[in-house]
């Protein structure tokens, strides 16, 4: 039992390598992409992919106008969709206000 376990461990692994042959190329472009749809004032803290093709941003504005900004800016992009917040909330670094968000969206 356990040894077909790891056998069916180890060809799920054997394809999804095969499969990221491809994949690099299609996120280094949809990485910079994401580049070019940030805007100015805001940085992002984590960026993590999830299954399929679910992308999780997390960061900072330096205002709330900044954070609907982007969205609408990775809503235009024909390589997102389904962009969506799953927060934002105000907070202070020493006495600068700041914005903290998370996105969620999926890579086209």
């Amino acid at each position: 039992q356990e040894l077909l376990r790891q056998k069916k461990v180890l060809e799920w692994k054997i394809t999804y390598l095969e499969g990221a042959r491809t994949r690099p190329r299609v996120w280094a472009s949809r990485l910079k992409e994401l580049r070019q749809n940030i805007p100015h004032g805001i940085w992002l803290s984590e960026l993590e992919t999830g299954r399929g093709k679910n992308l999780r941003l997390a960061g900072g504005a330096r205002e709330e106008g900044l954070v609907t900004q982007f969205m609408a800016n990775l809503k235009s992009s024909p390589h997102f969709t389904n962009v969506g917040f799953t927060y934002t909330e105000t907070d202070a670094i020493g006495r600068i206000g700041i914005v903290k968000f998370e996105i969620v969206c999926q890579v086209n």
